[in-house]
């Protein structure tokens, strides 16, 4: 890792210990998990100490995932936004250099909203960070359209798209939202990628190279903990996967991953790739010019198999029909599972769509994945 690169933290208020270091820190955000920046700021945070010795850039976070404990307390909507903006331009940000938005959950039609609070900061002379769930805001009704004005901003610094669900995948996660990579090659805002733990940079570096085509400008470490033990991972001669996709529908297919890109031509059309290391694979049909679907395909030695065909518009139009075979610790070693619906594709043991346990593809195999009209 360069020194020129910005290499951040998102650090947690409700942390009771300190977070570790990551080396070359050059960029600290405060993560609150609220919207609201006054509530933000207002958060009891037992480690405020640790977090200002630390070196960099110091940012606010405003917005997040869920909560718990605080139910709507990172959604954003447009009077939340409306008084961020005014209390942005009293002042209430002076003992900061910039302010990060992480965009996951909201109301449709902020657009203008956003782009203030952004003008606001900027005249404040404060940086901007917008971080989104994947490619886009994963619970905003417009998150496409939004999602569009953020990478056509002139006021923002920094995009940080995240690149975990829950952080412990033991791996990056591609997955795209509603928003396909393929459109972020097109922004010129610098790309720090949110990962898990530092030690993914090198393999999201090389995927982002084949997507965006375009050097990222450092990330932002999630975890707020020492990186765990890896699993045992076979050697790479004792793992390998060698994975086929057949595409019969109307849509042409693009394909990404840290071993491969290409596009399966719509009309029965075949894909396959062969592979000794852990895939992270996104699937965007298109068609008519139009994004259709984004299915994606998860698999390695120590992190089983996730499928997913993608969200439709019109749901139940499009079958998606996986066959594995050399499955170990599990009886029988083939399995084929079909999806016809929106949604996750599984349930057990994955937080979303992975369907095979992390053992049970631990020596590759093969994987066939058709996608077909019904």
């Amino acid at each position: 890792m360069k020194n020129t690169e910005n290499i951040g933290l998102w650090y947690w208020v409700y942390n009771e210990t300190i977070s570790p270091v990551v080396e070359g820190l050059n960029l600290k955000i405060q993560f609150t998990g609220f919207a609201d920046i006054k509530k933000a700021l207002s958060q009891d945070f037992p480690e405020q100490s640790d977090f200002d010795s630390l070196p960099g850039d110091k940012y606010l976070e405003i917005g997040g995932g869920p909560s718990d404990y605080f139910p709507g307390c990172s959604t954003f909507t447009s009077a939340v936004l409306q008084q961020n903006t005014a209390d942005i331009l009293s002042g209430v940000l002076s003992g900061y250099d910039g302010i990060a938005f992480d965009i996951e959950l909201g109301d449709s039609g902020l657009e203008q909203d956003f782009q203030d609070c952004f003008n606001a900061a900027k005249k404040m002379g404060l940086k901007v960070i917008v971080s989104v769930s994947f490619s886009s805001p994963y619970s905003v009704d417009d998150s496409e359209t939004l999602m569009e004005s953020f990478l056509n901003s002139t006021n923002i610094d920094f995009l940080s798209p995240q690149l975990y669900q829950s952080g412990d995948e033991g791996y990056p996660v591609f997955t795209a939202g509603v928003t396909p990579w393929s459109s972020w090659a097109k922004t010129t805002i610098p790309i720090i990628p949110s990962i898990a733990y530092a030690a993914y940079y090198p393999a999201v570096q090389k995927w982002f190279s084949g997507i965006c085509e375009t050097p990222l400008a450092g990330f932002i470490q999630w975890q707020n903990k020492v990186e765990p033990s890896p699993k045992p991972t076979p050697t790479p001669s004792d793992f390998k996967a060698v994975v086929t996709i057949v595409n019969n529908t109307d849509w042409d297919c693009n394909i990404a991953n840290i071993s491969t890109s290409g596009t399966v031509k719509s009309g029965g059309s075949t894909y396959k790739w062969i592979t000794t290391v852990a895939n992270t694979t996104t699937l965007q049909f298109m068609g008519d010019g139009t994004y259709q679907m984004s299915g994606s395909l998860d698999f390695g030695p120590t992190s089983g198999i996730g499928i997913d065909r993608g969200n439709l518009t019109a749901d139940g139009t499009i079958q998606c029909t996986t066959i594995v075979t050399g499955l170990t610790n599990t009886t029988p070693t083939t399995r084929t599972w079909v999806q016809t619906e929106n949604g996750p594709a599984g349930t057990e043991p994955g937080p979303n769509y992975t369907w095979c346990k992390w053992n049970e593809f631990q020596d590759g195999g093969t994987i066939v994945m058709t996608f077909d009209k019904i």
